[in-house]
């Protein structure tokens, strides 16, 4: 299932009808889907794999095919400051991707 798929599934199963209960526990603006390994770590392997700069499909499709874990809230802000740099956004991949390799390539990382 594709990475948008996922998120849209994910938003729907967890629609809620409006009741005076507060809303349950894993409800969609509870969790960060959070890619695992990040996106980014990904990419690279992968162009270092291949040997050369990937295709916007190929960046797509493994945005698509990468694992996603739903945590909770706040945690992916949390995973990139552990790490020391944010994920790429996955609905703007090919762009960030773009701009990351750019800066991978000089040295940057922020």
């Amino acid at each position: 299932m594709s990475f948008l798929n996922k998120l849209s599934r994910g938003n729907r199963e967890h629609e809620s009808v409006e009741t005076d209960r507060q809303p349950s526990v894993g409800a969609a603006a509870d969790v960060d889907l959070v890619f695992v390994p990040a996106l980014v770590t990904l990419l690279a392997a992968a162009e270092s794999e291949r040997g050369r700069p990937l295709t916007q499909p190929e960046v797509e499709a493994l945005r698509d095919n990468a694992t996603t874990v739903a945590l909770p809230a706040g945690s992916a802000a949390a995973m990139a400051a552990s790490r020391g740099y944010p994920d790429l956004d996955p609905l703007h991949v090919w762009d960030e991707w773009q701009r990351m390799r750019e800066q991978l390539a000089s040295g940057e990382t922020n």
